[in-house]
């Protein structure tokens, strides 16, 4: 057992090393996000911010409506930029419990672009550092995965597929708005809620032993490895998205 709780967390720390170094190439603009109008408001309130330390143009604005406006848009922007679906590196895990190892290869992430609102727009603003800080609440329903798979234990080798599901992630974006530099920062992505997975193995020869070994190291091991993979491509989505509201911000004010 303690053999098990150490390849386990030897396992994640080499996931979160092989998440870190694959940065995805995103390209958004602000106007691929809100429409004109909303845009031109959220300037507008901006500068009465800038100019005159006076936040009550953002707290006038109805953010939930707007977040969701956004996030209409962000799904077409992830499936344009590769997002949904999206490519998962091949593994390789040793199986827990018993000797043997499953090779996972083609895997693919879908339903990204599922991501919503979960909950209440809160905004804060502090007229000391003349910060206004935005806390987005975010959600995946569902996401769902699939990989060739190839185990071997002893002399046996069973090939087949593996389809996955995991319910309910969430997340939550901090987003600020500095007056002084009159520039958006992203200030954090923090997962809240790492979701349910579950998982199905088709393949001939498949015994109840041996689907329990993959069935384990599966939901054990490459479930937090997936959830990570999805924050770290977030991360960068999200630097995007700040990068053309910046863009737009400064050529407008």
């Amino acid at each position: 057992m303690k053999q098990a709780i150490l390849f386990v967390i030897v396992a994640l720390c080499f996931c979160i090393q092989d998440v870190a170094l694959a940065p995805r190439q995103i390209s958004v603009s602000a106007q691929d996000l809100a429409s004109d109008d909303t845009l031109a408001k959220f300037v507008e309130a901006l500068k009465k911010l800038i100019n005159d330390g006076d936040a009550s143009g953002i707290f006038n604005i109805e953010l939930n409506p707007l977040l969701d406006e956004l996030l209409v848009n962000v799904k077409d922007a992830l499936i344009r930029n590769g997002m949904d679906p999206m490519d998962l590196d091949d593994e390789t895990l040793q199986l827990l419990g018993i000797v043997g190892s499953i090779k996972l290869t083609n895997g693919m992430l879908q339903d990204t672009s599922t991501v919503a609102r979960e909950g209440d727009v809160v905004v804060s603003y502090n007229s000391n550092t003349k910060r206004l800080t935005f806390n987005l609440p975010l959600t995946f329903k569902v996401l769902l995965f699939t990989y060739k798979y190839t185990t071997r234990v002893t002399l046996l080798t069973i090939s087949g597929d593996v389809q996955g599901k995991i319910d309910d992630v969430s997340m939550n974006l901090v987003v600020a708005f500095d007056a002084n530099t009159k520039t958006f920062v992203l200030d954090d992505l923090s997962l809240k809620n790492s979701g349910k997975i579950t998982v199905k193995f088709t393949g001939n020869g498949l015994v109840d032993w041996l689907t329990n070994a993959m069935t384990a190291v599966i939901t054990t091991v490459l479930h937090p490895l997936i959830v990570a993979i999805l924050e770290s491509n977030f991360m960068v989505f999200g630097e995007e998205v700040v990068r053309a509201f910046n863009e737009y911000l400064h050529a407008n004010l």
